[in-house]
Order: structure tokens, then sequence, then C-alpha cells
């Protein structure tokens, strides 16, 4: 194989990669924790308790509450607890 040979082969793999880059992105999904965080965000919401946070009704006193108020603050700007208030 020749070297004009080699580099068409690249630039025409290059050009195939771009065009599927568009039908590979997908929207990011919540981990297990992220899930934690927007359920005792929602909460806080709901029951307007900004001190003691809860997930489904129990005690989540394991971390400190910061990452629960600031998806808590995004989500009463957005409206709603959503995947993009619950992405880090």
């Amino acid at each position: 194989m020749n070297k004009s040979a080699k580099y068409i082969t690249v630039i025409l793999l290059l050009l195939l990669s771009l065009g599927t880059k568009p039908f590979a992105i997908q929207q990011p999904t919540l981990g297990n924790h992220e899930c934690f965080v927007s359920i005792t965000a929602r909460e806080m919401l709901q029951n307007n308790n900004w001190v003691v946070p809860t997930c489904n009704g129990k005690l989540r006193l394991q971390k400190t509450p910061l990452s629960y108020w600031l998806v808590a603050a995004v989500a009463k700007i957005t409206g709603s607890v959503n995947e993009f208030s619950a992405l880090k």
C-alpha cells in the first residue's frame, strides 16, 4: 500500500467516524448516587424542610447536605427535579 492510499484510508475513516458521532450522543442517565440525591432534594422542596434531609421518609445524614441543597436550588429555578438538575 503506497503513502497516498494510506492517507486516503485514514481520511475516509475520520470522515466516517465524524459522520456517525451525532448518532452516538445520548442523554446522560443518572446513577444510584444521583437518584438518591435527586429524591432527597425533591423531598426537601415538597416538605419545605431544608435542614434535615430525608430519602423516602428515612433520615439521610451520611454526608453534608450541600449536594441536596444545590440540586434543590437548581430544581426550584427550573421548576422540577429532573436529570438536568440532578447531574453534577
